[in-house]
């Protein structure tokens, strides 16, 4: 979860709000009846003890300026520690729908944010589950399921955008194992072409969690188990007639596609990939490469020739595809996923992996329900909740 409403709104007029109520509160809080009921649950297979943590509750309230803008000021926090249960409570809250709330925690040296929330106008009782993970430092279970990469050619530019379908198909939390600064470990590594500039955070990344090196950028955010999906662009200026890129991925790929598109015809080649065919794209002019089953550590030296053609169409048919490029991109995803019968959207992935994870987990509940390691209240409560949830997910994806 991004940590945007816990550390970059923290500047945000904290000053001028007097708090009470557990530090939570503004002194014309005019209702503070609001009661949030939780549980920590370790959802990993034999997972440790959730007493004794700390849980911190992040308040914010909204206000609204001219123009239907909106700011959020961070009000405080307060903190209550798990029991034997993992149970904990906080209480005096306002339930207007000005504040939001967010829960946090740190569990086996992983930081994990929950979403935000406000309380339901029907209710002044919020109650939830948190779940966490045993913590790891080896990244063997993760892999990259899918990879797509656009390069469209410019005049004198590339515009570079990247995808990925990241995947921790194990039972644990990866917290990294290279440290940047004291609490900050690399969790997934993405290189860039030397001469890389603009570049652009999208996806899943959190500009908090990024830590800059030499010629790539790493994030430091934890991995739980599942999926998360990973989007950045890049320039790149070129002025002869053919060029290398050199893409190195840290991780085991499943499948990656490379598409490069431009006003005219441009030459490709790469050891690794395979050229394939493509539909018909609006028009665009696109060269489509793919490779499968790619070992971790592998470097893509892409060659591109034949830049400097003469363009045969105005100078607007060079901008426009730049402008474009993630569309274009999201819409070769949908005919990739379709082509191999699956859920023709980058969200339909993600849920799909969800839902394997959500059945891997009931499978493991009943498992300790049979070994008398959980009771019967909780286990009847988790897996209704993991049934919910699965229930939630199928609609989605169908939908």
């Amino acid at each position: 979860m991004s940590s945007m409403w816990h550390k970059t709104i923290v500047a945000q007029g904290i000053a001028l709000l007097a708090l009470i109520v557990l530090g939570v509160l503004p002194v014309n809080a005019q209702d503070a009846s609001g009661m949030v009921q939780g549980q920590v649950i370790n959802q990993s297979q034999g997972g440790g003890n959730t007493s004794q943590l700390n849980v911190t509750l992040n308040a914010y309230l909204a206000t609204n300026h001219p123009g239907n803008t909106t700011t959020w000021l961070y009000l405080g926090n307060a903190t209550a520690t798990t029991d034997d249960q993992g149970s904990f409570e906080f209480t005096g809250l306002g339930t207007g729908t000005e504040y939001t709330y967010q829960l946090e925690l740190v569990y086996q040296e992983a930081q994990y944010y929950f979403d935000p929330f406000s309380f339901d106008a029907e209710t002044s009782v919020k109650t939830t589950t948190l779940v966490v993970y045993d913590s790891t430092s080896s990244d063997q279970s993760i892999r990259i399921s899918r990879a797509h990469m656009l390069v469209n050619v410019a005049l004198e530019s590339f515009d570079v955008t990247e995808y990925y379908l990241i995947v921790n198909s194990g039972n644990k939390t990866y917290v990294g194992s290279r440290e940047f600064s004291p609490g900050m470990r690399e969790t997934l590594r993405f290189s860039l072409p030397p001469q890389a500039v603009n570049l652009d955070y999208g996806g899943s990344l959190d500009p908090y969690f990024i830590a800059n090196w030499g010629n790539g950028f790493s994030d430091t955010a934890i991995l739980a188990p599942g999926s998360k999906e990973i989007l950045f662009s890049y320039n790149l200026d070129y002025t002869s007639d053919s060029y290398t890129i050199p893409l190195t991925l840290h991780y085991p790929v499943d499948s990656f596609d490379l598409l490069v598109q431009g006003d005219h015809q441009i030459g490709v080649s790469c050891d690794q990939l395979t050229a394939s065919e493509l539909p018909n794209m609006g028009g665009a002019q696109i060269t489509y490469y793919t490779g499968n089953n790619l070992e971790r550590n592998t470097t893509l030296n892409i060659s591109l020739s034949e830049l400097l053609a003469d363009s045969k169409g105005p100078p607007w048919v060079v901008i426009i595809p730049s402008v474009l490029a993630f569309g274009l991109l999201v819409s070769f995803a949908v005919w990739r996923v379709n082509r191999s019968r699956q859920p023709a959207s980058l969200e339909s992935d993600v849920i799909i992996d969800d839902e394997e994870r959500l059945l891997h987990e009931i499978a493991q509940l009943d498992d300790k329900f049979e070994k008398g390691d959980i009771s019967e209240d909780d286990y009847q409560r988790l897996r209704r909740d993991k049934k919910d949830r699965l229930v939630d997910l199928r609609q989605r994806r169908e939908t």
